[in-house]
């Protein structure tokens, strides 16, 4: 299992916005540049994130894009499920009709464990947690 770059960035965008005090929005073309971010492709994982209830946007001269919720009350497992879909280790898990062999498998058993233990480490990490760990200068090579 490997996050892609939509769920990297989305991770990295909501711990910036994190710092922002509540109210205050960013507009999506600062919050680019300042994380060194393809403008284009943070804008469409804005739109993820504002379908998954995370963050909202602003729309004008003024508009941005700001946190929804707390960052205490957003978990890392909600970032990447908002912009990868559900966390998915092994298709059989989440589709048991897909293999013929559930139940008789000893992998079944390894990767609903593993599956089961990410997810609750996912769970366990909030967005006041990530943004309060360090600063995001020197993150992404600048």
């Amino acid at each position: 299992m490997q996050l892609t770059k939509q769920g990297e960035y989305a991770l990295i965008a909501m711990m910036d916005l994190a710092k922002v005090p509540r109210g205050q929005v960013v507009p999506v073309k600062t919050l680019a540049e300042r994380l060194l971010l393809p403008e284009a492709f943070l804008a469409k994982i804005v739109q993820s994130l504002v379908k998954a209830g995370l963050v909202y946007t602003v729309k004008g001269p003024q508009g941005g894009v700001a946190l929804l919720k707390e960052p205490e009350k957003i978990t890392v497992l909600e970032i990447i499920e908002a912009v990868e879909g559900p966390l998915v280790l092994s298709h059989c898990l989440n589709h048991p009709d897909i293999c013929d062999k559930v139940g008789k498998c000893p992998l079944h058993e390894i990767w609903s464990k593993v599956q089961h233990k990410i997810i609750e480490e996912f769970s366990a990490h909030n967005l006041l947690y990530l943004s309060t760990k360090g600063q995001l200068s020197g993150f992404l090579g600048d």
